[in-house]
């Protein structure tokens, strides 16, 4: 209507009258101003594909044979010199690589635009001058030539030139920047590509390892951005399950059902569903990692020892291997050799605290020379360890630390230490100690703890991490099926 009305009043000025109308539909940002945007771009091809029939029936075939060999070759110029040369001058300073500035110099095939002021300026010009068709017949043939040879030989360029569209390999994931960034990082680690999705308000993180977009996650111009046609996976993870199905519903177009994985409540059912254990809640999760308390790493499993740790509160998530990014369902089989992305419930404090460990097999006469075994760990010696285990004896008798599920935590404040360390002991067959345990269970599970004097913050804060730890009957079980000492230090510190 605006082009209409304006090239009634004054000719060609149409054209400027629909810029104008553009602009002013951006500044107001009216509603669905997308739809308006998509339904354009739907008008604009059925437009282009109409013109071109109209102009097509202009043509006389016969008047191709009037270029000659002269003709031609000022077409082989345009094609092999001055695009080239256009291409050159446009890009400068601009950052594009040898290989890019090749490929944009020989893919460039005209189109619409030409065609139209082409048949314009000879069809004013025929009246004056007959010859001036020539330049219709000439543009129609740079137009064929150029979509012919350059068209149909831009996927063979590219792939010569190596810059052929990347496979889609990369994870886009979706939700709460809490969860969504930590797991990214570990799926980078890991050696996974990822795009993190972060809403329009955020603060996209300095320095992440991943590449950060800002936007609408419901967006669909996200499908067709081209920062992300390498996208070939999304996970979902917000803590909303119908904005996670929604965004696998949009993808799902593009990339397929069985490629997008959401969040969902665990009585929710779909093919869709991330097949996690039903604790693992974007909320929950959140909170533990804002807290400290739960972590997101990465973890190589290179041996079934590496993939014997895993458990409980050591749960892998993703697996990554030369096969790709899989999600790994509770229960489920880890390949070997991979790397996980893992979820650990951690114990605050533990980190360094657990220092050392023994195996203790045969007689062991007592809880004294389990003690000993352990300070003759510490060099040198923080003290005389005569009168320390003298100590240690004389706390345990006056106030037993044995705390049932065959554990026992003697401990000591001693003098020379600059924190807080922790020895730990098997004993095969259990040891007899000064407390009776409360459940009756035999103590085999021995933990002395060393703080330095005058620092009793530092020795609750100790004694409260080993309470939370061996107060797990499962972790407790873990620690006796260890064969190896090294084996007991690797599972308390996949803990801390």
């Amino acid at each position: 209507l605006a082009f209409g009305a304006a090239n009634a009043v004054l000719t060609e000025a149409g054209i400027l009258a629909v810029v104008v109308a553009g602009m002013i539909l951006a500044v107001r940002q009216p509603p669905h101003l997308k739809q308006l945007h998509h339904f354009k771009l739907e008008l604009t091809e059925l437009g282009i594909g109409l013109v071109f029939i109209l102009l097509a029936a202009r043509l006389d075939l016969a008047r191709f044979a009037d270029l000659g060999v002269s003709g031609w070759l000022v077409i082989a110029g345009l094609v092999v010199v001055l695009r080239p040369l256009n291409v050159l001058i446009a890009t400068w300073g601009q950052g594009f690589s040898k290989r890019e500035k090749g490929f944009l110099s020989w893919v460039a095939p005209r189109g619409i635009v030409a065609a139209s002021m082409a048949s314009l300026f000879a069809h004013a010009l025929e009246g004056e001058h007959p010859e001036a068709a020539i330049l219709e017949t000439f543009t129609f043939a740079v137009i064929a030539v150029t979509v012919l040879l350059q068209g149909l030989s831009a996927g063979a360029v590219a792939r010569w030139l190596r810059l052929e569209k990347p496979p889609r390999d990369r994870w886009l994931l979706t939700g709460a920047p809490e969860v969504i960034q930590p797991l990214g990082a570990a799926l980078m680690d890991a050696g996974a590509p990822v795009v993190v999705l972060l809403d329009a308000d955020a603060r996209a993180p300095a320095g992440a390892p991943y590449r950060v977009m800002l936007s609408d996650p419901l967006d669909p111009d996200l499908l067709t951005d081209p920062l992300l046609m390498d996208v070939g996976h999304v996970l979902a993870v917000s803590a909303n399950p119908h904005l996670n199905q929604l965004v696998c519903q949009l993808w799902a177009e593009v990339l397929g059902a069985k490629a997008c994985w959401r969040w969902a409540p665990g009585s929710a059912t779909g093919p869709d569903q991330a097949p996690w254990d039903p604790s693992v809640s974007p909320s929950g999760l959140s909170a533990g990692l804002t807290a400290g308390t739960r972590t997101l790493d990465s973890f190589a499993v290179e041996t079934p020892a590496d993939r014997d740790r895993l458990g409980a509160h050591f749960q892998p998530l993703l697996a990554v291997s030369p096969a790709g990014v899989s999600l790994v369902a509770p229960g489920g089989s880890v390949p070997v050799p991979s790397r996980l992305v893992v979820l650990r419930d951690r114990v605050d404090g533990l980190a360094g605290l657990v220092t050392d460990a023994v195996l203790m097999g045969g007689a062991v006469p007592d809880l004294e020379a389990v003690i000993r075994r352990l300070l003759g760990c510490v060099s040198p010696p923080p003290e005389a360890a005569d009168g320390l285990v003298q100590r240690v004896l004389a706390r345990e008798a006056d106030l037993p630390t044995t705390m049932g599920l065959g554990v026992v935590l003697p401990h000591a404040y001693v003098e020379g230490l600059r924190r807080c360390r922790c020895l730990m002991a098997r004993v095969e067959g259990g040891v007899r100690t000064d407390g009776e345990a409360p459940d009756g269970q035999p103590v085999d599970l021995v933990f002395l703890l060393l703080s330095p004097k005058g620092h009793p913050e530092q020795h609750l804060r100790a004694m409260a991490a080993l309470a939370r730890l061996v107060y797990e009957p499962t972790f407790s079980a873990r620690l006796r099926a260890q064969p190896t000492a090294e084996g007991m230090l690797q599972l308390i510190a996949d803990r801390s």
